[in-house]
C-alpha cells in the first residue's frame, strides 16, 4: 500500500503509514484480517484474539470524527458473528456450552499530534469490540447457545472494570496505543519541531530514531510497548488458567481489542522475533489468534508460517 493514499488528514496517529519499510526474519510483510484464524481450543485451553481496531473516520469536518464508519461497524459485527458461528458448529450442539467468552478494549480516546483541536472523545477499540459482542451473541442465538457463554458480566474483576455504556466490555490502559501522547509532552514537543506532526513524527517515533532524549525525558519506546502488551497477555494466560482451574470442562475464547502501535510491536518482537523498531502493518480490523496450552506457552501462525510465542 502506498502511505501516501493512506495519509488523509489531521488525526491519523497510527496505522500503516507509520515506520521504515524493513523486512527481517520470516517474510511476513504484514498482518490483515484473514490472520484471525479461528480456533477451537481443547478443553482446559484458551485462545486469543488480539484485533487492531477497525476503520474510523478520519474527516475532522465529519460528525462523527474518529468513530467507527458504519461500514467497518457492521463488517465487525458480521465477521465476529461469522467467527463465533464456525466455533459453534465444530462442536456438537450439547458440547456448545463449553465455550466461554471474554471481550475487553482499550480504553483510548483518538489523540491527534497536530493538536487538541483534532482529538476525538471516540473509542475506536471500545466501539470494535462492542461490535464483536454484537456479533457473538447473534451466533449464540442462532445456535440456540445461552448468552451466559459471554462471561464478561459474571466475573467480579472484569465487571469492575466494564463502563455501563460500553456493554460490559471492560477497558484496560494497558491495550491503549501510545503513552507519549498523554504522559511525555516533553519528548512530543521535542519530536514535532524536528520532525513535523504527520508522517515523519511516526517514523521517527517507531524507529526510535531520538532514543538518546527519548530515555531522557523517560517517554516509552517501542520496545516498552512490546514489553507492556507481553506482560498484559501473560496476566489474562494465567487468569485463563485460573479459570479452567475451577470449571474443568470448558474452552475459553479471550478477544482483545488494541490498536496498531500496540499490537505491531508485541508481533515484531514476541512472535517473529524482529526489532521493534521494524515496520510491520496490520489492516484495520486485522490481527492474530494465539493457541494457548494448559502449561500456558503460546503459538500462532501468519501467512501459514507456524511461531512460537515469547510470554
Amino acid at each position: 500500500m502506498n502511505r501516501k493514499e493512506i495519509i488523509n488528514g489531521p488525526g491519523v496517529t497510527s496505522g500503516p503509514e507509520a515506520g521504515p519499510e524493513s523486512i527481517q526474519g520470516p517474510e511476513i510483510k504484514g498482518v490483515t484480517e484473514h490472520d484471525l484464524r479461528v480456533v477451537l481450543p481443547h478443553i482446559g485451553e484458551t485462545s486469543f484474539v488480539l484485533q487492531r481496531n477497525a476503520k474510523d473516520e478520519r474527516n475532522p469536518e465529519s460528525p462523527n470524527y474518529g468513530a467507527l464508519t458504519p461500514e467497518a461497524a457492521e463488517k465487525t459485527r458480521n465477521d465476529a458473528r461469522a467467527y463465533f458461528e464456525k466455533i459453534l458448529n465444530g462442536l456438537p450442539p450439547e458440547e456448545r456450552n463449553q465455550v466461554e467468552i471474554l471481550i475487553v478494549a482499550s480504553d483510548a480516546t483518538l489523540v491527534a499530534t497536530e493538536g487538541p483541536e483534532f482529538n476525538s472523545p471516540h473509542k475506536r477499540s471500545l466501539e470494535t469490540a462492542a461490535e464483536v459482542m454484537k456479533g457473538a451473541r447473534e451466533a449464540l442465538k442462532e445456535l440456540g447457545v445461552s448468552e451466559d457463554q459471554i462471561i464478561n458480566t459474571s466475573l467480579t474483576a472484569i465487571r469492575a472494570r466494564a463502563k455501563e455504556d460500553s456493554r460490559d466490555i471492560a477497558e484496560f490502559t494497558e491495550l491503549e496505543p501510545l503513552r507519549v501522547l498523554k504522559q511525555s509532552p516533553e519528548f512530543v514537543q521535542y519530536l514535532k519541531e524536528k520532525y513535523g506532526a504527520e508522517k515523519d513524527f511516526w517514523v521517527a517515533y517507531e524507529t526510535d530514531t531520538e532514543k538518546v532524549e527519548r530515555e531522557r525525558l523517560g517517554a516509552e519506546g517501542v520496545e516498552d510497548i512490546a514489553e507492556r502488551m507481553r506482560r498484559f497477555i501473560k496476566l489474562f494466560t494465567r487468569y485463563g488458567r485460573m479459570i479452567h482451574s475451577h470449571y474443568k470442562e470448558k474452552r475459553l475464547i479471550v478477544w482483545a481489542v488494541s490498536h496498531y502501535d500496540s499490537l505491531s510491536p508485541f508481533i515484531k518482537v514476541n512472535v517473529l522475533k524482529r526489532p521493534a523498531t521494524d515496520y510491520l502493518p496490520i489492516n484495520a480490523g486485522g490481527g492474530i489468534t494465539l493457541e494457548i496450552d494448559k502449561d500456558g506457552k503460546a503459538k500462532t501462525e501468519l501467512s501459514n508460517q507456524k511461531f512460537d510465542v515469547r510470554l
